[in-house]
């Protein structure tokens, strides 16, 4: 509404423009001059309030959608870190995530123990389980909430992250190689895309991590 008013208010600066360019008189010239260029400067300024409004209308509804998400994603983070950090060590656990990052998610790129020591981080962990279904409610909510309109890239993240879970979720956990190098593979690529989507919100809300 607030941009078809700029428009119009564009149109009708014309006219006295016109005019100034057909009348003789200074006096008339220098008025007709300044009312148009006060409707220009006028419907300038209204297309920037509307701008200034709509962003930090969007601004408010992304920080919503960041305190819907923030739990279960940091939850899931956090717990998958300090699971691995007990098995590997920090700065190993580092050196893996690099090495597999590198990669592109090649599990090949591993050695067969760190994949089996992955696995069974998951296989045996219920509560990172749980985490996994919760990121999993959580991701459709937030798929429903964002649309194309907001962000591609978020609703891309989310949407990879809710099909990594569905393929988690489906594999068989019988100790087979198959089933060791898919989990690592998904469990790696989830926790990327959350923290993917995550920064994207941040990003789009306007919010600095904090050290």
């Amino acid at each position: 509404m607030k941009i078809i008013l700029a428009f119009v208010i564009f149109i009708l600066s014309v006219p006295p423009l016109i005019a100034a360019h057909t009348v003789t008189d200074t006096v008339w010239v220098s008025f007709l001059t300044g009312l148009s260029s006060s409707l220009v400067i006028l419907g300038v300024g209204v297309i920037a309030i509307n701008f200034y409004l709509e962003n930090a209308a969007r601004q408010g509804a992304v920080k919503a959608l960041f305190m819907l998400s923030q739990r279960a994603i940091t939850d899931f983070h956090n717990d998958w870190i300090t699971l691995c950090w007990s098995k590997f060590g920090r700065d190993m656990y580092g050196s893996i995530a690099k090495e597999l990052v590198d990669a592109k998610l090649d599990v090949n790129a591993l050695k067969k123990e760190n994949r089996a020591i992955i696995y069974n981080i998951y296989a045996e962990s219920p509560d990172l389980k749980n985490r996994v279904s919760e990121l999993e409610s959580m991701l459709s909510e937030l798929t429903r909430m964002v649309g194309w309109s907001l962000d591609a890239t978020l609703l891309t993240a989310c949407l990879i992250a809710r099909s990594t879970i569905a393929e988690l979720k489906a594999v068989p956990l019988d100790n087979s190689d198959s089933s060791i190098d898919s989990v690592t593979m998904y469990i790696f690529r989830l926790d990327g895309t959350t923290q993917k989507a995550r920064a994207t919100l941040m990003e789009l809300a306007g919010i600095k991590e904090e050290n």
